[in-house]
């Protein structure tokens, strides 16, 4: 079986350097490239002022168009009004774009055969119920490492596995979270996530997965203004708690990557931890369109809660798979998933962990890992248990650790790595299709 050569990553990742500067709108704000639909590129930038900027495309300036003008909105049972005092402007770029800047600055474009992939998951700062993370220290709190650590290796893209905004209540006056910004407004969403990120977002352009912490309840007014791709129409924004039933889905979408290979990505936000029935009959009809846009195409499955991982309840019990996902794709495909679906990619669970299963299932990757507080237990599978009844574990593995993972494409399949937030390789998978093989450590384990 062919060897990722750890070395060779870390010593290339510690020589490579960070660009000194952040990409940023014309007023310092910030400004990336997320893909859509069909792989559709779209240029996003947050401005202070009240109309758009000119995006520089191929030469000529173009007017960007308003996505969502700025504004407060206050939902019922919120503690603290959700403050949105920037614009977001937007612009699908034409199929082919070769360069893209706003003020002299470029943009990083999509590559039609992208080589390497950059995965990072639940990376805010937590501060809710009784978790205070000291958002100030690096080690506590690493995202902005991490980040850099990826930026460094100059990813073709980038993929957030979801859970963006964990800054959801107010310090209580611990030295280190004192006077960080919190709630559901942009404020939470600079600190979150993009001032730590600013050197990735300049680095390559991203897919973004919807997670929990961006259902309508919590930081889903963001969401929709400045991440999901679709179009953000009336009733759709998490403004009105009414209308939650509309702004809790969005429909699947499929990204292609490379002639022959794509990413499907769901929106699971509404899945929760337990059963639910309303979110399972949605997505069992959005389970059918995803499903017809795998074909027969090898695909990657993104998805925030994790199918096939499993969460520690302790040393001794632990969860399955997610139940709502698990029951509404069962009900389209009694295995779960289509032959060319070849790995899932989740977060949700705050863990590095794979799971492989031979041919009759994909391999599992949740990279939950990226800078919120991690889990305080991992969990080692013991002979028969799975994450789901009959999907037999070959091999698993699963840390607490900081750090992202790396998908590097090869002539004959993938190759996979998670890597600590200092950058280092510390495992490593082969992926041919659905044949998996991964070099483990001796045992799983982790942070405490």
């Amino acid at each position: 079986m062919p060897r990722f050569d750890i070395k060779a990553i870390a010593a290339s990742l510690l020589a490579a350097t960070v660009c000194n500067h952040a990409l940023a709108g014309e007023d310092g704000r910030p400004a990336w490239v997320e893909l859509g639909e069909n792989g559709q590129a779209i240029a996003r930038v947050l401005t202070k002022s009240p109309g758009c900027p000119m995006l520089s495309v191929d030469g000529s300036d173009v007017r960007m168009q308003v996505r969502a003008a700025a504004g407060t909105s206050q939902r019922t049972g919120d503690l603290k009004p959700a403050a949105f005092p920037v614009t977001a402007c937007e612009l699908h770029l034409p199929p082919g774009t070769t360069t893209a800047s706003i003020a002299g600055r470029k943009l990083p474009l999509p590559s039609r055969d992208p080589k390497l992939i950059a995965v990072i998951g639940d990376t805010g700062c937590r501060i809710k119920a009784g978790t205070y993370q000291s958002c100030n220290n690096a080690d506590d709190w690493p995202f902005k490492e991490i980040a850099d650590r990826v930026a460094a290796l100059h990813p073709d893209l980038v993929i957030h596995a979801g859970d963006i905004v964990y800054r959801e209540s107010e310090c209580p006056g611990e030295e280190g979270c004192k006077g960080s910004p919190w709630g559901y407004g942009y404020d939470a969403f600079e600190a979150d996530f993009f001032q730590p990120a600013a050197n990735l977002l300049a680095a390559a352009p991203w897919v973004f997965v919807r997670g929990n912490h961006e259902i309508c309840g919590r930081a889903g007014q963001g969401w929709w203004r400045f991440f999901d791709p679709r179009p953000l129409e009336p009733g759709r924004d998490c403004d009105d708690p009414a209308n939650d039933g509309k702004g809790n889905y969005s429909e699947p979408y499929a990204v292609p990557s490379g002639p022959d290979f794509q990413l499907l990505i769901f929106d699971s936000s509404n899945a929760t931890n337990g059963f639910n029935p309303e979110a399972a009959a949605k997505y069992e009809i959005q389970l059918k369109t995803t499903y017809d846009l795998a074909g027969t195409k090898p695909s990657f499955f993104l998805v925030h809660h994790p199918v096939l991982g499993f969460a520690s309840k302790g040393p001794s019990a632990y969860r399955k798979g997610n139940e709502t996902l698990q029951t509404a794709m069962k009900a389209v495909n009694p295995a779960l998933f289509p032959r060319a679906v070849q790995a899932t990619v989740n977060g949700h669970i705050h863990i590095f962990q794979v799971n492989t299963f031979g041919a009759d299932y994909p391999a599992s990757f949740v990279s939950g890992n990226g800078g919120t507080a991690t889990e305080a237990d991992v969990y080692v599978l013991k002979p028969g248990e799975t994450p789901y009844g009959p999907a037999e574990v070959k091999q698993s593995y699963s840390t607490n650790e900081f750090g992202f993972m790396t998908m590097r494409r090869e002539l004959t399949g993938w190759q996979i790595a998670e890597h600590g937030k200092n950058g280092v390789a510390v495992l490593s998978c082969v992926l041919t299709a659905r044949i998996q093989g991964c070099d483990l450590p001796a045992a799983s384990g982790g942070r405490r």
